[in-house]
């Protein structure tokens, strides 16, 4: 009797017969304790790709086939980042289908890998880069922004940015020169710009050194306010 009401209440009523569009929702419910930017990368996947597209075929219709080439369709009008997406919505979905016994095995799982090609980021050469900060220092609009100090700060220490923005005055130390990073920034959809208490991963979290020029130019804004 309890392995029947466990298997009840863990099956939410998938069927053979209830639509992608559906399941969809049914993942996303499972995926409510994720990161607000995870989650919302998943609800535009589904809303912006799958439903669109295939939201009308029934679990029993999502074969690795015809999910197959749903993902090729992808790869060919969006590019092989949506794909990845749509490839690991999907896969979260039809094992949400699975644990219900509306299929036997995740079709997803027989879907062929997808090749990604990165280009790279290209780097400023150094020699250029006091020419590039010049111009930062004297645009007007980015000025007007308060663009300038992020990305002196961006430039001088690596980071990305949300890490850049997510730091407070509690983690630094300009005697010592130092800036502890141990928050992010995101923003999410629904919810604006959230900070984070952590860094994108846990290898993330660490103290970095800056150099003087950053300094003063940190010394010059904590005097401004």
């Amino acid at each position: 009797m309890a392995l029947t009401t466990a298997a009840s209440s863990s099956g939410g009523n998938v069927r053979r017969e209830t639509h992608l569009s559906d399941l969809a929702d049914r993942f996303l419910l499972t995926k409510a304790d994720r990161a607000p930017r995870t989650v919302d990368t998943y609800r535009q996947t589904i809303e912006h790709l799958i439903k669109p597209r295939i939201g009308s075929l029934s679990v029993s219709e999502a074969t690795t086939e015809r999910l197959g080439r749903f993902i090729s369709d992808v790869i060919t009008q969006n590019g092989p980042g949506a794909a990845k997406a749509c490839r690991a919505v999907l896969s979260g979905m039809m094992g949400v289908a699975a644990r219900s016994d509306a299929v036997r095995v995740n079709p997803v799982r027989e879907i062929d890998n997808i090749a990604r090609s990165r280009a790279g980021a290209v780097a400023i050469p150094l020699p250029e880069l006091p020419h590039l900060l010049a111009a930062v220092s004297a645009d007007e609009r980015l000025r007007e922004l308060d663009h300038v100090d992020v990305m002196m700060f961006l430039a001088a220490t690596g980071c990305r940015l949300g890490e850049v923005l997510a730091v407070q005055w509690g983690a630094l130390d300009l005697m010592a020169g130092t800036v502890a990073i141990r928050a992010n920034v995101i923003r999410a959809r629904g919810q604006g710009v959230l900070l984070q208490d952590h860094t994108k991963t846990t290898a993330g979290a660490r103290t970095i050194a800056i150099p003087q020029s950053l300094v003063d130019v940190l010394r010059h804004r904590q005097e401004s306010f």
